[in-house]
C-alpha cells in the first residue's frame, strides 16, 4: 500500500516538475544537541541521496547553509530546488532549519524524591531519579467511526545511556532494559509519545515518558541518545482488526435478532396470563399457539445455526490473532544497520580505523575540541548505541506478544460468552419444543385447561425474563465487545495512514526520517 502511494504521489509530481525523481532515494538524519533539562542547542539535518540514472540529482530541501561532507559534487539551490552535479556517486549533505521538532522532550531531575538542578546533584550521594517526558507534536484531526478526534503520527524513540563507575545499584528504567557488563551499565529504553492519547489503551499510557532510577555514592551523567522514528506502524499490523468488521455485522444481525425473540416472549407471557382468564378463549386461541410455538421453535434453531456461525468466525478470528508481524521493528533494526553504515562512510574510514582511533586516542574520557577527533568518538559511540537498540528491537517483540495475549485473552471471553449463548440458544430451543408438546396436550385435554394454562404463564414469564436477560447481559454486551474491536481497527488503520505520510521534516520527499537527539556527559 505504502509503495503503491508513493509511486502515485512521485508520478502527480512529475507533472508539475521539469525533473525527474523517480529514481532518487533519500535517507533524512536530524541531529539535536540538547542542554540538560531537554532544550534544543543546535539541529543539525544531514541528508543520504542515493541516485539510479546519469542525469543531475533533483531533490527538495527547507535546509540553509548547506554543504556536501563526503565529496565533490556541487549543487543550484532555487526556493527549494535543490540540483546535485552526479558522479555515480551517493551524496551526503547536512544543513540547518528552524523548525520546531515533531518530538519535543523535557528533562526532570529528583535527588533522594526531590526535584533538583542538575549542577547541584553532581558527586552527590542519594537515590537519583531522572524522568525524561516526550511530547509529540504532530496532532492531527482523523475521523474515526464517524467522530472527528485527534490523533498523533505515531513516532517510536529508543533511549540509550550508560552509567560507569562500581559505586551505582539498583538501577531501574520504565519501558526498557538494564545491561550490566561489570565495569558500566547500558540503558535502553523505548516510548512512543501521544500513542496513548491516540488508541485509548490503559497500557500505553507509560509510553509518554521514561523514567530511569538508582543508588549512587558519587552521581554523574552519561551522554544520552535518544532516536526517534515516525514508522511505527503497517497495514499488516492491523489485519487481526480487519475480522472485526464482519463480527460486528454479525452481531448487529444478531441484536435485531434478539429483540424480535424478546418482543415475541412478552407478548406470549401477556398472552399466557390472557389464557387464564377463561377455557373457552384459551379454547379458540390454542391452535394459533401451537403454530406459533413451532415458528419459535424454528426461530430458535435458527438462533443457535447463527451462534454455531458466529463461533467458527470467532476461532478464525482467534487464529488471525496468533499471527502477529515484528516486520516493522525487523525493518527498524535494518534501519539502525543502515544508520550504521552511513555514520561510518561519513567519516570516510572503516568501522575497525574508528576502533582503533577510538581505542588508541582514549576517546572515551575525551574533552578536547578537535573535530576529527571529536567526529570519530560521537561516531563510535553512537555505533555502539545502535547497536545496543537492537535489544530494545527484542524488548518491544517481547511488548507486542504480551499485547498479543491481553487481545487473545479478550478474544476467549468473547468465545466463552458465545459459548454460552449457544448453550441457551440449545435450551431456549428445546424449551421451545417443550411448549409446543405442551400446548397440544392442553388443547386435547380441556381437563387440564387450569393447571396447564398456570404453568403456562409461569414459564412464558420465566421465558420473557429470560430472553430480556440474554439480550441485555449477553448478546448487547457482545455487541459492546465488537464495537470496541470495530473501534481499535479504524484508530489503527488511520495512525497506519499517519505513519505513511509522514514524509521528512526538512523535506517533503523523504522515504525514511531518524531523529538522533544528544544530552551530554556531566561530571566533577
Amino acid at each position: 500500500m505504502k509503495t503503491k502511494k508513493i509511486k502515485l504521489a512521485l508520478l502527480i509530481g512529475t507533472l508539475f516538475l521539469p525533473f525527474n525523481t523517480l529514481a532518487l532515494n533519500k535517507t533524512e538524519t536530524v541531529y539535536s544537541n540538547l542542554d540538560y533539562n531537554g532544550q534544543i542547542a543546535q539541529s543539525v539535518v544531514s541528508n543520504h541521496l542515493s541516485f539510479i540514472g546519469d542525469k543531475d540529482i533533483q531533490d527538495e530541501t527547507e535546509l540553509k547553509e548547506i554543504l556536501n561532507i563526503n565529496g565533490e559534487e556541487t549543487y543550484k539551490l532555487n526556493g527549494d530546488r535543490l540540483i546535485w552535479s552526479n558522479r555515480g556517486k551517493d551524496i551526503f549533505y547536512r544543513g540547518t532549519v528552524n523548525k520546531k521538532l515533531p518530538i519535543e522532550i523535557e528533562v526532570e531531575y529528583y535527588l533522594n524524591g526531590t526535584p533538583e538542578k542538575l549542577e547541584n546533584m553532581i558527586g552527590k550521594e542519594g537515590h537519583i531519579k531522572i524522568l525524561y517526558k516526550l511530547k509529540n507534536n504532530q496532532k492531527n484531526r482523523m475521523n474515526i467511526n464517524g467522530h472527528n478526534e485527534t490523533l498523533y503520527t505515531p513516532f517510536m524513540t529508543t533511549l540509550g545511556t550508560i552509567i560507569k563507575g562500581e559505586n551505582t545499584k539498583n538501577i531501574t528504567v520504565e519501558n526498557g532494559k538494564v545491561i550490566n557488563t561489570g565495569s558500566r551499565t547500558i540503558i535502553v529504553a523505548v516510548a512512543s509519545p501521544g500513542l496513548y492519547e491516540s488508541t485509548k489503551l490503559e497500557e500505553l499510557r507509560s509510553l509518554n515518558s521514561i523514567t530511569l532510577e538508582f543508588d549512587t555514592e558519587k552521581f554523574e551523567l552519561g551522554t544520552t541518545y535518544l532516536i526517534s522514528t515516525p514508522k511505527l506502524l503497517s497495514e499488516k499490523d492491523i489485519s487481526l482488526f480487519k475480522k472485526a468488521e464482519n463480527l460486528k455485522a454479525n452481531i448487529d444481525k444478531l441484536e435485531k435478532n434478539m429483540v424480535l425473540i424478546e418482543k415475541g416472549a412478552k407478548e406470549l407471557d401477556v398472552g399466557a396470563n390472557e389464557l387464564k382468564t377463561g377455557s373457552n378463549i384459551l379454547s379458540n386461541s390454542l391452535k394459533d399457539a401451537v403454530t406459533a410455538s413451532k415458528e419459535l421453535h424454528l426461530g430458535s434453531q435458527e438462533l443457535n445455526k447463527s451462534l454455531k456461525e458466529l463461533k467458527t468466525a470467532l476461532q478464525s478470528t482467534q487464529l488471525e490473532i496468533s499471527k502477529d508481524s515484528v516486520e516493522e521493528l525487523l525493518l527498524l533494526k535494518n534501519a539502525n544497520t543502515s544508520t550504521i553504515n552511513s555514520l561510518v562512510t561519513s567519516t570516510g574510514k572503516t568501522l575497525d580505523e574508528i576502533a582503533s582511533i577510538y581505542t588508541g586516542n582514549n576517546l572515551s574520557s575525551y574533552t578536547g575540541t578537535d573535530t576529527s577527533l571529536l567526529t570519530i568518538k560521537n561516531t563510535y559511540e553512537l555505533v555502539g548505541l545502535l547497536n545496543k537498540n537492537n535489544q530494545a528491537i527484542e524488548t518491544m517483540i517481547k511488548f507486542k506478544e504480551e499485547t498479543q495475549q491481553k487481545i487473545e485473552k479478550l478474544m476467549k471471553t468473547l468465545n466463552e460468552t458465545v459459548e454460552l449463548l449457544e448453550e441457551g440458544s440449545t435450551k431456549l430451543s428445546d424449551g421451545m419444543f417443550g411448549l409446543e408438546l405442551g400446548l397440544q396436550k392442553i388443547y386435547a385435554g380441556a381437563n387440564e385447561l387450569k393447571i396447564g394454562s398456570q404453568k403456562l404463564s409461569d414459564g412464558s414469564h420465566t421465558l420473557s425474563r429470560g430472553t430480556t436477560t440474554l439480550k441485555t447481559e449477553g448478546i448487547e454486551k457482545f455487541g459492546d465487545y465488537a464495537n470496541t474491536l470495530k473501534t481499535y481497527s479504524d484508530r489503527s488503520e488511520a495512525l497506519v495512514s499517519l505513519s505513511n505520510k509522514y514524509a521528512g521534516f526538512a523535506s517533503s520527499n523523504s522515504d525514511e526520517t531518524l531523529f538522533v537527539y544528544q544530552i551530554k556527559s556531566y561530571q566533577k
